[in-house]
């Protein structure tokens, strides 16, 4: 396979990487754990998303915003990447947040590499997990993931957050005083992603984890370059838990 030619291999990590390495990781867990590869997965991708809330909840609570209001919840978002995704309106109908996600950069670089048969072991749960961790009082459904049903889309049910003017109004507010402060970048995402995937998969079986890491390591280098995937792994050392 031959290196990908584009801006990426200047090492601007974005959701392409973040995907990839997801994809890969999670296609040699199935190869090398079998029927154990499922709940690993689902496992790995919860601790991977509570961490993310917890770290969302508690920049929230030092910046002394509510931890029970949903606005909050959108206004603390980790990342920000322009374009590339397609989503609809909320439905004026429903008294929560509500909309479909039709297009999206992850499953798109999955779809891209031929990995998109992975993509649902992190869409079934991520946001979930995420939610979970910045409050377990709040509630999501996704009644469709875009990896199992392109045409439908994910379908996001924020039931915890009213669908009325004065929320976003209260978002803005947050985010106009933060000027993107909590946004990490995606080397950072890429590299807490591995650490997580990989530390999971060592707890259950170290060897097998071992020939996950390899092999994956190397299909990322492959498309993005030896200095990428140094750089995931230098970045992996990070305390993910600071804020």
């Amino acid at each position: 396979m031959t290196m990908e030619h584009s801006q990426e291999n200047a090492f601007l990590f974005g959701p392409k990487q973040h995907a990839v390495m997801f994809g890969l990781l999670a296609r040699e867990i199935c190869r090398h754990f079998g029927a154990d590869a499922d709940a690993l997965l689902l496992a790995a991708v919860e601790t991977y998303g509570e961490e993310r809330g917890r770290r969302m909840a508690a920049r929230c609570t030092k910046n002394g915003d509510p931890l029970d209001d949903m606005a909050s919840y959108f206004a603390y978002c980790e990342w920000s990447w322009p374009g590339e995704s397609i989503r609809t309106e909320n439905d004026p109908e429903c008294p929560h947040v509500s909309f479909r996600m039709l297009k999206c950069p992850w499953y798109t670089a999955w779809r891209e590499s031929g990995l998109e048969d992975f993509g649902v072991y992190y869409c079934r749960c991520v946001d979930r997990a995420i939610l979970r961790g910045f409050n377990p009082a709040f509630r999501l459904s996704l009644p469709s993931c875009l990896p199992q049903n392109p045409d439908a889309g994910c379908a996001f049910h924020w039931e915890s957050a009213e669908n009325a003017p004065a929320l976003t109004e209260r978002q803005q507010r947050i985010q106009r005083r933060l000027q993107g402060a909590q946004v990490k970048d995606f080397l950072y995402h890429t590299a807490h992603l591995y650490r997580t995937l990989l530390h999971c998969a060592r707890r259950q079986d170290p060897q097998a984890a071992a020939l996950v890491e390899a092999q994956a390591g190397r299909d990322f280098a492959q498309r993005f370059g030896e200095e990428a995937l140094r750089q995931v792994q230098e970045a992996a050392k990070a305390d993910f838990s600071a804020i």
